[in-house]
């Protein structure tokens, strides 16, 4: 079993929503966090984005430096152990940020061959840095001991690096094999280009999308595009599947979900925990997802006043609600917006519009909000949402090679930050009613993680089953947590790109979820409470999963009775009137529908005893 801190390589699959700051001294700097502040005392850097150069892959310098690190225990030496390892730190935060640069470039131009080999050329010079690293501080501690580096090494490092293992050919062909199939998906996913045959005619997405959307055929080529996109991305996912259990099994587990729970996402609970939690939202949540739905689909409400809105206007109208929330929100918006560290344009690929994620520029000590707006008032929650992991990254003080922020955490901070701005949406609207929406896809996330992780865990306990089983088990769980889809419907996973960028990775939305609806809860009793719970969550960026929920003194999501009252606060919000009246006639098991059932029942059997005494009258 492997040590809860990241393997070099593991690291580099969740490089972009895993993020990290640096710690040293820049010309030019704003300072942030005073005395007795909730967040640390740090400095960023005053750089706009647009000055941000991206350069060609290059280690020199930090083999250069890494050579200085195994001479300088020698009394001669120039510079002490500690004053050249901040160094290497530093330099480490220059490759994490143009990694970072790469992949927001490789996001804006997802078609371009040279854009490609660049992000390429970066990812192997930041698995190939972080395992150079890794190798000169073991051979460091082993020929000279922890004293000289002790104030700068963190707990549990010392053992890490003595037990460290050069990366072995084998790993190294694993992940690139890896990297390579997700990339090729990637490609696959862009291009749009399927074809489909349909009455002796070839249709394409392009082509479908002309049709009007309730004419008779449009169903039946929609089904038959869905089948040829998810015969070849489906294939491409099982062959992901067994190639990372191939790379579980390297490390000891017995499951590639158990890998990533432990090494990647450094989950601090069990999968006994994850059952009981995806079993009470299975049987406690899905009635009351489909009561919201039903809520918000009787609106009618669409926010048509805020679709087609630019980036500037987008962040003009977040604004002032981000500094009521929290004046101490602030500064990070402030930060952001005055150097520009976000890309909110529109992209002409199709498979990466809606797309958003936060990264960290380290060197700078800047978080960058990556998001290809799709010109509907979804772009204004979606701002919100990242948000939530920018302001969190702003505050979080440590060198890259140290990250360790779990993704529930992350998870926790941009749907915490959804739960306390649904308030204000109808003001910003114009008066419509989106708050029961808003609250519909806080709830949806819960659901839909437990969803994904059951079909994933059915996927990689069984790598061999065909794709054909795969979609009907799919089928099959989505019906458990309340779904009645088309049958096109249950082919769209291959849709869902954490299944093939980042397995296990989509669990985080529903926890976050859950706790995100626990803030939403409180801020109905007692707004400043969950105010301040939520701010002190984001005062936490290293802490575990469990340990936030503690130190912000919230019922644990893995407790049954934690799910039944974010239940009941959601009908006591549909039903203020007559809590009883939360079985309702949305309900698959209200008494309207199982009297409707009933009734059906009894019509089915009239006329089948109509069908038999005619039957008996022919034959007399």
């Amino acid at each position: 079993m492997m040590s809860i801190r990241m393997n070099p390589v593991g690291r580099i699959l969740i490089c972009l929503l895993l993020i990290s700051f640096l710690l040293s001294s820049f010309s030019g700097v704003c300072a942030t966090g005073t005395e007795g502040s909730l967040y640390p005392e740090m400095e960023h850097a005053q750089v706009d984005y647009s000055q941000m150069s991206l350069e060609q892959p290059d280690l020199t310098q930090l083999h250069t430096l890494l050579e200085e690190l195994t001479a300088s225990a020698d009394a001669n030496a120039a510079r002490a152990p500690k004053e050249v390892y901040l160094t290497v730190l530093e330099a480490y935060d220059h490759i994490y940020t143009q990694y970072s640069l790469a992949e927001i470039l490789y996001s804006q131009n997802p078609n371009s061959d040279s854009v490609a080999q660049l992000e390429e050329g970066w990812y192997q010079a930041y698995s190939d840095a972080t395992d150079d690293i890794s190798i000169a501080l073991r051979d460091f501690l082993k020929a000279n001991g922890s004293d000289a580096l002790s104030d700068v090494l963190l707990e549990g490092d010392e053992d890490y690096f003595l037990n460290y293992e050069d990366i072995t050919e084998q790993e190294e062909a694993l992940f690139d094999e890896e990297h390579d199939l997700v990339n090729e998906y990637w490609e696959i996913y862009a291009e749009e280009s399927y074809e489909a045959e349909y009455n002796g005619e070839i249709w394409t997405w392009e082509k479908l999308g002309q049709l009007p959307a309730d004419s008779d055929e449009y169903q039946d080529i929609y089904y038959e595009l869905y089948k040829v996109e998810n015969e070849e991305l489906g294939e491409l996912y099982l062959k992901l599947v067994r190639l990372r259990n191939e790379i579980a099994s390297y490390y000891g587990y017995s499951s590639y979900l158990e890998y990533a729970n432990d090494v990647i996402y450094v989950r601090d609970f069990s999968e006994a925990e994850i059952s009981r939690f995806t079993s009470g939202v299975k049987e406690l949540l899905t009635d009351t997802g489909s009561e919201l739905y039903w809520a918000f689909s009787d609106t009618g409400e669409s926010a048509s006043s805020l679709a087609d809105a630019n980036a500037e206007t987008i962040l003009d109208t977040v604004e002032p609600y981000i500094e009521d929330i929290d004046p101490r929100l602030s500064e990070a918006w402030n930060y952001m917006r005055t150097y520009h560290l976000y890309d909110l344009e529109p992209q002409d690929s199709e498979a990466v519009e809606g797309n958003g994620y936060t990264t960290m520029l380290p060197e700078y000590r800047a978080p960058f909000i990556f998001y290809a707006r799709v010109g509907s008032w979804w772009d204004h929650r979606t701002v919100v949402h990242e948000f939530g992991h920018y302001n969190a990254m702003y505050h979080y003080d440590e060198y890259s090679f140290n990250y360790n922020m779990p993704m529930d955490v992350q998870e926790t901070f941009s749907q915490g930050l959804e739960a306390l701005f649904i308030p204000y949406w109808s003001e910003i609207s114009g008066g419509e009613d989106l708050e029961t929406e808003i609250l519909y896809n806080l709830m949806e996330p819960v659901i839909d993680g437990c969803r994904y992780y059951e079909m994933e865990k059915a996927a990689y306990a069984d790598p061999d089953q065909t794709l054909d089983e795969l979609n009907s088990k799919f089928k099959e769980i989505s019906e458990e947590y309340g779904y009645v889809f088309e049958l096109q419907d249950y082919l769209s996973w291959i849709d869902i790109t954490h299944l093939f960028e980042y397995p296990g990775y989509y669990l985080s939305y529903a926890t976050s979820g859950a706790v995100a609806l626990e803030l939403w809860a409180m801020s109905r009793e007692d707004r400043s409470a969950a105010t301040e719970a939520y701010m002190q969550l984001t005062a936490q960026p290293d802490a575990t999963f469990k340990e936030m929920q503690d130190a912000a003194d919230l019922p644990s999501v893995f407790k049954r009775s934690t799910i039944r009252e974010i239940r009941d606060s959601i009908n006591d919000y549909l039903y203020p009137d007559d809590t009883a009246a939360s079985e309702s006639t949305h309900s698959f098991r209200s008494p309207f529908w199982i009297f409707t059932a009933a009734i059906l029942l009894a019509v089915i059997a009239i006329i089948a005893l109509i069908l038999l005494y005619k039957e008996q009258k022919k034959e007399e």
